[in-house]
Order: C-alpha cells, then sequence, then structure tokens
C-alpha cells in the first residue's frame, strides 16, 4: 500500500526474483507489479563480481542471455550492474545493447562481433588486428556471475579427452586427434597475454588482465606439459619428467586467484598419468634450443624448433611470423619489446603420430 503513494514518476529498482538470476521472463514480475502498482527498473546483477572477488578473481566476459524478449515491454528499463573491471566490462556490457536491439532474435557471435566494434576506437594498434586476441580473451573468461568463468571449448576437448582415456579398447586414432585439437589451443591461450598486449589493446583493459591471463598460461600450460606426458606413455615409457612439469605449473597456478576453467586441468593430469606406459606406435617430438644471438626491430629472426617434419606447424604470440617449407619460423619483429612464442607441431598420421611443443621468450633491442 505504502509503495502504491510514490509520486508517479518514482522508479522502482528491483533486482528479480533472486539477487542474481539466471533466467528472467516477462512474468516473473508480475506479483511485485501488482503490489507496487507500477513497473519496475530490472537492477540487472548479471556481471556483478564486487561480493568476494578480493578473494576469489572472477572476468566476466560472457554475453548478456537468459532473458527473454517480453521483459522490454512489461519493465521500465535494465540497468546492468557492471564487473570492478572498468575497461573489460565495456566488452561485456556492449553484449547487453545488442540484445536491447534485437531481444528475440540476436546470436552469441553478433554480440560479440558488435562489442568489438566499438571497442574498436580506442585500439592503439600499429597494423595488427585486436579484434581477434580480443575475441579470445570473450571466449577465455565465457561467464557471468552465476558461473565459473573459462573456455567452454577447452574444457569440453578436455571432457572428451578424459573419456576416451578411460575407453576399452582405446582409439588411439580419435585420441591423437583429440590431443592435436586440445594442445593447439592451449599453446595458443599459452601466449594469449603477450598476443594481446602487442595487439595494442586499451591499456586501461590490458592492465586489468595481467593476473587473469597469468592463470590461463599456468594452466595451459599444465595441460600441454601433460599432453607431452601422455604422448610418452603412449610410446611406452613414463613420462615422469613432463608430468613433473605439469605439477610444477599446477603450484604456480594456485597461487593465482583467478578463475579459469576451474579443476579441468587437474583432471587432465590424472587421466593421462592413469594410462599406463604402452607403445601405440606414438612419438614425442623434441624442441630445438632456440638461437642464443641478439635479435634487433627489423631484423628477420630464423628459428626451426622442431628436428623432424611437421604435417601442422602453428606459432603463436609473434605478430607476422610466417612458416616456411623447411619447417622454420621467420619473423621480423615490428619493434623493441619482450615477445613470448609458443609452438605446436603435430603428425597425426602413420606411420609415426607425433607431437611437440615449446615456449620461449625473446628480447627485442632496438
Amino acid at each position: 500500500a505504502h509503495m502504491n503513494d510514490l509520486y508517479p514518476d518514482v522508479k522502482v529498482l528491483w533486482t528479480g526474483m533472486d539477487t542474481f538470476n539466471e533466467f528472467l521472463t516477462g512474468s516473473d514480475f508480475d506479483t511485485v507489479h501488482g503490489i507496487i502498482g507500477r513497473p519496475t527498473v530490472l537492477w540487472d546483477n548479471y556481471y556483478a563480481n564486487d561480493g568476494g572477488d578480493g578473494f576469489i578473481g572472477r572476468i566476466l566476459l560472457g554475453v548478456y542471455e537468459g532473458r527473454t524478449g517480453d521483459l522490454t515491454e512489461v519493465l521500465d528499463g535494465i540497468v546492468n550492474n557492471p564487473s570492478i573491471q572498468g575497461g573489460l566490462t565495456r566488452l561485456a556490457i556492449a553484449t547487453s545493447g545488442t540484445w536491447f536491439e534485437h531481444p528475440d532474435s540476436t546470436s552469441r557471435q553478433e554480440q560479440v562481433e558488435d562489442a568489438l566494434a566499438l571497442e574498436a576506437p580506442r585500439f592503439l594498434g600499429v597494423g595488427t588486428d585486436p579484434a581477434l586476441p580480443l575475441e579470445l580473451l570473450m571466449d577465455t573468461f565465457n561467464s557471468k556471475t552465476l558461473g565459473v568463468s573459462g573456455h567452454r571449448e577447452f574444457e569440453s576437448l578436455i571432457d572428451t579427452l578424459e573419456t576416451r582415456l578411460e575407453a576399452a579398447p582405446l582409439d588411439i586414432e580419435s585420441v591423437l586427434s583429440n590431443m592435436g585439437e586440445l594442445a593447439s589451443l592451449a599453446a595458443r591461450l599459452n601466449v594469449l597475454y603477450t598476443t594481446l598486449y602487442h595487439s595494442r589493446v586499451d591499456p586501461e583493459m590490458m592492465d586489468e588482465v595481467v593476473y587473469p591471463l597469468r592463470k590461463v598460461r599456468f594452466e595451459s600450460e599444465v595441460v600441454l606439459y601433460a599432453l607431452l606426458g601422455l604422448t610418452e606413455r603412449l610410446a611406452g615409457r613414463p613420462g615422469t619428467a613432463f608430468f613433473d612439469e605439469a605439477d610444477g605449473a599446477t603450484q604456480r597456478s594456485s597461487e593465482c586467484r583467478f578463475q579459469f576453467s576451474t579443476e579441468y586441468s587437474e583432471r587432465l593430469i590424472n587421466a593421462c598419468k592413469g594410462r599406463p606406459p604402452v607403445d601405440r606406435g606414438v612419438e614425442l617430438v623434441p624442441a630445438v634450443p632456440i638461437p642464443q644471438t641478439p635479435i634487433s626491430t627489423a631484423q628477420e629472426w630464423v628459428y626451426k624448433p622442431f628436428p623432424v617434419p611437421c604435417s601442422s606447424l602453428q606459432v603463436f604470440g609473434l605478430p607476422g611470423a610466417a612458416l616456411d617449407d623447411e619447417g622454420e619460423i621467420r619473423w621480423t619483429p615490428p619493434y623493441p619489446g619482450r615477445f613470448s612464442g609458443s609452438v605446436i607441431c603435430q603428425n597425426n598420421s602413420a606411420p609415426e603420430p607425433s607431437l611437440g611443443w615449446t615456449r620461449f621468450d625473446l628480447i627485442v633491442l632496438p
């Protein structure tokens, strides 16, 4: 009754059926609107991460979804309570703008593309397109308040590999294909920080991802070392050194409070260690040490990371790097600074399927 006595132009904010809501529909507001005699403004905590995030860090870059289109008809407005990372929040909140325009028909890809287009004027790039690493960043922390930040494809690949490793008999061809896909994605995530930094995104946004992307680096290293250990197991060897490296990366990851696909890397280690050493005709490709020569701006740097041919050779983290027919990386640094590279070698076919990975840091002089 007292609410009915409010002046007509007073706005009433309500969070919905709960403080945080996975889903909301227009009918969820029928009762409260009947009680107060006016439509409410939804105070949506979809991206709110200010409760406890000093202890558990969450980056929330999922698109705005889980709300039916009739909300725009029954509400007096929607206010999004943003995350505490002001720069990153621009990406997330922008996806809600696309939803407001087309609440019944928008897709996740449309929302992401619109968010990147709105961010484009802030790019400080010198010929590098920051949209691709920013899209990967949104994929990497794909979540909202009621979820756990993580990369859904990364998680799916680990789920699938875990299942295939437990199957009997072992489908080695499917396992190797799965390992290759996961290794490729993990290698890319491993240097996402340097890729994003050298794409020259807005400095405010870059500052906010320094520590979250340390978590991603260490978790991806856990996965990559576990995959190398598994490769050794499939070659009939114990792979102890690689599993030790994976355990070390796990320890480093535990020292970073931010969330990223929680428990997935631990599950993968256990699944890989659970395979007994049996020679399946698979081989590990050892990495070649990087040349210990000074690297200068505008001078081509050449490095052959693996001693054998790779049917699939991928390099991440070095902007503009090219691969030649001899399996060499050819890269001309665009400017001085620190760069990190991550390289995957795959041979999934007979006579000897193989996998290799290496990571390196480079200092480029003027």
